[in-house]
């Protein structure tokens, strides 16, 4: 499996990638753009129950928006609307039910995902630890 990740604004390809990076996040604030990519398998092998997780470990006021189309949507920004959806936490990658967020998709169709982030936190935490995962059978 690998990821295509898009410019937000012209849809253009930024890169092919085996990892996605926000980038700098800033306290208080969403990301400086949406992540935007779309998901791809490296075999013929059909991909199905395809679901997406948040792991946070360390900001837990954090919020984290996704959107999801079969076409690209230009200039969704980070704090859109259409991103006010959000992932519910798990503390690590046995807890994951019911919190994945479900993908529809296959090896024949690929869907553009937008994510977007929004550090908030009252604990006086100085870093965050976060991620993403992927489930499918």
């Amino acid at each position: 499996m690998y990821f295509k990740t898009y410019d937000y604004i012209t849809g253009e390809i930024l890169s092919q990638t085996e990892k996605l990076d926000f980038g700098d996040i800033f306290q208080n604030r969403h990301c400086v753009k949406p992540l935007v990519f779309k998901i791809f398998s490296d075999t013929e092998t059909s991909i199905s129950n395809f679901k997406i997780y948040l792991e946070n470990n360390g900001w837990p006021q954090s919020e984290f928006g996704y959107y999801i189309s079969s076409t690209f949507e230009s200039g969704i920004e980070s704090g859109s609307t259409k991103l006010s959806n959000h992932f519910t936490a798990v503390p690590d990658a046995s807890s994951t039910s019911p919190h994945g967020v479900s993908i529809g998709w296959d090896t024949t169709s690929s869907y553009y995902i937008w994510l977007d982030t929004q550090i908030t936190d009252q604990t006086g935490n100085t870093q965050a630890n976060f991620r993403f995962f992927f489930d499918y059978s």
